[in-house]
């Protein structure tokens, strides 16, 4: 997995610095505090191509994103709660 972020030709030239600064937002705010954000921002698209293209297929793919971002937000969340003390 690793290898296909790092790969620059698959999401840009900058793919190492963009890693980076993901990992700098999830070590400042958290990795629920930024899963929260990118459901938000998932949300936002899907609510914008409802209203400017009417393309519901879509939508509705960014509503499942927003979904399953937002339930990985609650698991990082609750999973500390979960797990037994470490002894």
């Amino acid at each position: 997995m690793n290898e296909l972020i790092c790969d620059p030709k698959l999401i840009g030239l900058k793919a190492n610095q963009d890693r980076d600064t993901i990992e700098s937002l999830v070590d400042y705010y958290g990795l629920e505090n930024v899963l929260q954000l990118l459901g938000e921002v998932c949300s936002a698209k899907s609510d914008h191509i409802l209203e400017n293209w009417q393309d519901e297929n879509l939508a509705d793919v960014w509503d499942r994103a927003t979904e399953n971002i937002l339930d990985a937000a609650w698991n990082v969340k609750n999973d500390n709660k979960l797990l037994p003390p470490k002894s």
